[in-house]
């Protein structure tokens, strides 16, 4: 059987390895069998599942793939998902997405009691209907098509097959009402390098970056994306900053190796000696990768340059002058997010405001079926693995506590860059301890959230690893 294997902490996927199962310890599969798709579940889940020795000696073989392979997962498990198409899971884990809307959103409770529901744009993506139409971060809205947003509702009225949407936007006192029918791109890759900008504020000279996912590219295997992040560095070394406001506040994860990437481009004296983090796997599979590849093949060092094919490569733009990194977070702070965080903190000052992210201390693997995959079609992406920094640290399931709490609630929202946006303000006023002058309507605060749009994105807590490859068992045996 030959198996294809994509590594992921959270983007865009390149496929590694494949092999032929010409092994006699691994028994063949029988494709004409009724339970051959949940065997080749159990099989793979065997051989690369995180937490393989917990699996279910005798699992229920009749139920449908999706709860079959449900059943198989460890408690403590939040983050393994499978998919009926492999083909969309790897079109999706690229920032790829039918029927977008234009913008991600934050719902809330309007009033204490009620169920119903105010959502407000967190950012419009750009080259969109919405953007074109004047949307802007902080507009709210009550109600997609005549239908009020509630509790039960709101996370779904905007994703629906309509191509377009009609949204009711209120005022700030949710009393004036304009309605406005938004289009849908049936097919949008949304670029992560939302924005940059540098300030300088007394002897500062600070670079601001909103990354709101981690991707190499749209999956079309240029490295765009990666080398767009290069660029916005080369300005910044150009312009001497001292230091860094890192908005991850929407960044919910992705691929592990642009991680790495962006790692390199900001830590001090860039080494590619320096360890950025270790992983570890099932016993079973680690011992086979160890026995084959030596203990060093566990550990991932910082990279000076991107490899954009065999005969193409580019030099990181580290500036090699920023002291210390300001990193804003959410709830929805997540994945390879996190792994930044984690892998920076051995190097520099590493300061967090925001809320406590999410906890996602894990990486998994897109795994198909490469030998059958005209007639089984479904992907999965278990976790494979967990990943430490330098110093062996890997403490944060329960998520990164800021070091200083702010929530990003606010009713009367600044554009992201505006030196008055709470967030980005209060990251300058740590950097050169002046304080800044607050607008007081711009404090007024929403009730609490009930969630975000960022959560329904493909690659929202899934840690994508695809900085190395899940070398196939076959092939550690041989």
């Amino acid at each position: 059987m030959k198996i294809k294997l994509i590594i992921l902490l959270s983007l865009p996927l390149f496929i590694f390895s494949s092999c032929s199962s010409d092994d006699d310890n691994i028994p063949k599969l029988n494709p004409k069998s009724p339970t051959y798709v949940n065997d080749w579940i159990y099989e793979q889940m065997g051989m690369y599942y995180l937490w393989n020795e917990t699996l279910p000696a005798n699992p229920d073989k009749s139920l449908s793939p999706d709860k079959f392979f449900d059943a198989l997962l460890n408690k403590s498990d939040r983050f393994s998902w499978i998919q009926d198409n492999y083909l969309d899971l790897m079109s999706s884990l690229s920032g790829v997405s039918s029927g977008d809307i234009g913008f991600e959103y934050v719902g809330y409770l309007i009033s204490e009691g009620s169920d119903l529901v105010v959502g407000q744009i967190a950012y419009v993506k750009p080259n969109t209907p919405a953007q074109s139409a004047g949307l802007k971060r902080g507009d709210l809205f009550t109600k997609v098509d005549g239908v009020a947003l509630t509790t039960t509702n709101w996370r779904t009225l905007l994703s629906g097959q309509n191509s377009t949407a009609q949204i009711t936007f209120v005022d700030s006192e949710f009393v004036n009402q304009t309605n406005k029918t938004i289009g849908k791109i049936s097919k949008y890759a949304e670029n992560p390098v939302y924005m940059d900008s540098t300030y300088t504020v007394g002897n500062k000279k600070i670079g601001y970056l909103v990354y709101n996912f981690f991707a190499n590219d749209n999956g079309s295997g240029d490295r765009q994306y990666d080398l767009k992040l290069n660029k916005v560095f080369a300005g910044f070394k150009s312009k001497g900053i001292t230091d860094l406001v890192l908005d991850l506040r929407y960044n919910s994860g992705g691929s592990m190796l642009s991680g790495v990437i962006l790692s390199s481009l900001i830590v001090p004296d860039l080494s590619t000696d320096k360890v950025f983090s270790s992983v570890q796997f099932n016993s079973l599979y680690q011992a086979a990768y160890v026995k084959k590849y030596g203990a060093g093949s566990l550990t991932d060092k910082f990279m000076d340059k991107i490899e954009v094919n065999k005969t193409k490569q580019e030099k990181l733009n580290n500036p090699g002058t920023i002291k210390s990194l300001y990193v804003l977070t959410s709830g929805w702070t997540a994945s390879a997010s996190e792994m930044l965080i984690n892998g920076l903190k051995p190097y520099m000052n590493v300061y967090l405001i925001g809320t406590t992210t999410v906890g996602k201390n894990v990486g998994s693997y897109t795994i198909y079926d490469e030998e059958n995959k005209t007639t089984n079609k479904w992907g999965m992406q278990p976790i494979v693995l967990k990943y430490f920094n330098s110093n062996g640290t890997s403490d944060f399931e329960k998520g990164f506590i800021p070091d200083e709490e702010l929530n990003d609630n606010n009713i009367h929202k600044f554009a992201l860059g505006d030196l008055q946006e709470v967030m980005l303000q209060t990251a300058i006023q740590k950097i050169t301890g002046v304080s800044g002058v607050r607008n007081a309507q711009a404090d007024a605060k929403l009730l609490q959230s009930q969630g975000s749009s960022v959560e329904r994105k493909p690659w929202s807590n899934k840690g994508i690893v695809d900085n190395r490859v899940l070398v196939p068992m076959n092939n550690l045996q041989e």
